[in-house]
């Protein structure tokens, strides 16, 4: 088979993984990455992120051709504290598939005052019939919470300025902001939020999930 080739043959691995002010991992790769392997980091005042790129059989690959399928598989393992941010498919601009989805998590621990989130990304990338695979986690640093919390404020405000009279309670704005944002009657897991979506990314640059996106952004234009 093609993918037992490329592994024994250590095959040159032909996608680009590190970007400009992306640094090399001061720690070897784990040993449970498959070789060939690239790993690669970032760390700003305001996020950390981490990514792991190694290569992957036919059926180890998400599906480049269905969107749909994924959503409906990645939602099928998502638990109370992880939730979908996004899922998109489409060629990079050598003319290679991909298609990738970006999943958040909550997580709590002994001394943290409120629970912190992460943001992880899964990505394959169908290179001359090898497909890759990239694996990243982008967590914030420092103060925590500001695109949440000015989201959410931007958000309460829309509404009662759209529906004045309605005497919302914060309790029920809470509920319309937090959303799937493929389906409004998904329910389950840790949703997304308003505050989440792209059109906010050029308002926290530095916030995870927007370095996350313009990390996407520059593997399929550079690949």
């Amino acid at each position: 088979m093609l993918f037992d080739k490329i592994i024994k043959g250590k095959r040159a691995f032909k996608l680009k993984v590190k970007p400009k002010g992306y640094g090399n991992l001061n720690k070897p790769v784990p040993d449970e990455i498959p070789k060939p392997n690239v790993g690669c980091g970032i760390h700003t005042d305001k996020c950390q992120g981490l990514l792991f790129s190694w290569i992957v059989s036919q059926e180890e690959a998400m599906d480049y051709d269905d969107v749909e399928g994924t959503i409906t598989s990645t939602r099928e393992l998502l638990t109370e504290d992880t939730g979908l941010v996004e899922c998109r498919n489409g060629v990079t601009r050598k003319g290679h598939k991909y298609i990738y989805n970006i999943q958040k998590m909550r997580y709590s621990g002994e001394g943290m005052p409120v629970p912190e989130v992460s943001y992880n990304l899964n990505f394959n990338v169908n290179i001359d019939g090898v497909n890759y695979f990239i694996n990243g986690n982008y967590v914030e640093v420092g103060i925590t919470g500001l695109r949440d919390s000015l989201g959410f404020s931007l958000f309460q405000k829309s509404v009662e300025e759209k529906h004045p009279g309605e005497n919302y309670s914060v309790k029920d704005i809470m509920k319309m902001f937090f959303r799937d944002p493929y389906d409004e009657n998904y329910k389950e897991g840790f949703l997304m939020n308003v505050s989440e979506d792209e059109s906010m990314d050029e308002q926290f640059p530095d916030h995870p999930l927007s370095m996350l996106r313009k990390y996407v952004k520059w593997v399929i234009e550079n690949n």
